[in-house]
């Protein structure tokens, strides 16, 4: 026991010992504001009050609370219940976990995890998504090495109301997730490799990206990106788990849309770098067999790109197709706020269509959680 802190020691946690019987928590409670260092005499509870918005709940006021703070702890717990003003009901996102870590060999943590959410994806419904999850990350032999890879297995398991309005009908489903990760990150270089399966009672589906970026010393910069994505055994005859074209096929609720079920207006010109990536929406939007894309942008001055997508799809009972488009990109913020301008595509002149507003993509980022972490990335 080290109570007085007469010997240096990196974890000041263990030393209470409650005499008092069953107690666990062994020290006082505190509530902290915001985020702060380890207090070895209190048991910390972090409040933060948030906000959050989409189309269907509104703007949307929360309380945080969470035990993270500096130092990783053996348990962590984040909850945030939410009220929503636009339906006045409670949502909100919870998570528990487990850390595990190990001093010798190279994997250095094992994380267990359930992970909840609940909200609306359209104006008469609601989601819940709940995920138990493990995930492993795997140690470098060079610690000055900045490159993290792992592994996360995740079964989702999904309660949907039935929506009126958008006739979807797939109530409740269950898929099993397994994903590699490996990404680098420096000043000039970003490199990153993923790849997913999944798995359910209907289909069995395969997945792989990578990323490169660059920038120069000129301050040029080269974006690059390829995905390609297979079904194993598809057996559903809805298009629920197909492939997205140009926008994600988000049945797992991963991708922070404003408005999830808008098929037109200005929240349906969200934009999402992920599956095939394309701008501009072609057809097939949605690819049930398989899908090979690529994603290029290099900036011709400051922050305005020109963007180039390519892709080869093929959808069951159908021939293979080319798809293209390209156009222009201002880059104002980096994955946190950016606008793309369609030119052309198999469809022509898009740059000519009298509807070309409705046309526009755009990224945008309202989360303060998410936008805290433009301070703190490394690259560009």
């Amino acid at each position: 026991m080290n109570y007085k802190n007469e010997v240096p020691e990196f974890n000041l946690r263990n030393n209470w010992k409650s005499l008092k019987g069953f107690s666990p928590t062994n020290r006082p409670v505190k509530f902290v504001f915001m985020k702060d260092l380890e207090d070895p005499y209190y048991n910390q509870i972090l409040f933060v009050p948030t906000i959050s918005y989409n189309f269907y709940d509104g703007i949307s006021l929360g309380m945080r609370l969470h035990n993270k703070t500096i130092l990783d702890k053996p348990f962590t717990f984040d909850v945030n219940p939410i009220y929503s003003t636009k339906t006045s009901t409670l949502s909100g996102i919870y998570s528990f976990g487990i850390n595990q870590n190990y001093r010798e060999g190279r994997l250095y943590n094992v994380r267990y995890s359930m992970n909840a959410s609940f909200f609306h994806y359209a104006p008469d419904a609601t989601y819940l998504k709940i995920n138990p999850t493990v995930s492993m990350l795997i140690r470098e032999p060079d610690f000055r090495n900045n490159k993290k890879q792992g592994f996360v297995f995740r079964y989702n398991i999904v309660n949907k109301e039935a929506s009126l309005i958008t006739n979807d009908l797939n109530e409740n489903y269950r898929i099993f997730s397994a994903k590699y990760f490996n990404f680098k990150t420096e000043v000039t270089n970003h490199l990153n490799y993923n790849s997913d399966i999944q798995l359910s009672s209907n289909f069995g589906k395969i997945a792989g990206e990578m990323q490169y970026r660059k920038l120069f010393n000129d301050n040029r910069q080269i974006n690059l990106r390829l995905f390609a994505g297979a079904f194993m055994f598809n057996n559903d005859e809805s298009n629920d788990y197909d492939f997205g074209l140009s926008n994600p096929n988000d049945y797992l609720f991963e991708y922070n849309y404003l408005g999830r079920s808008e098929t037109a207006g200005l929240l349906s010109q969200q934009f999402f770098l992920a599956e095939g990536g394309f701008k501009s929406k072609l057809a097939p939007s949605l690819i049930n067999q398989w899908i090979i894309t690529s994603n290029i942008s290099f900036n011709v001055w400051n922050w305005i790109e020109i963007y180039n997508d390519l892709g080869l799809v093929k959808n069951r009972n159908s021939n293979e197709k080319f798809l293209f488009d390209n156009g222009i990109r201002l880059n104002l913020v980096a994955d946190y706020f950016e606008l793309y301008f369609p030119v052309y595509s198999n469809r022509g002149w898009e740059i000519s269509d009298k509807n070309y507003s409705d046309k526009i993509r755009f990224v945008i980022t309202l989360s303060p959680k998410t936008l805290m972490t433009l301070f703190t990335r490394k690259w560009f």
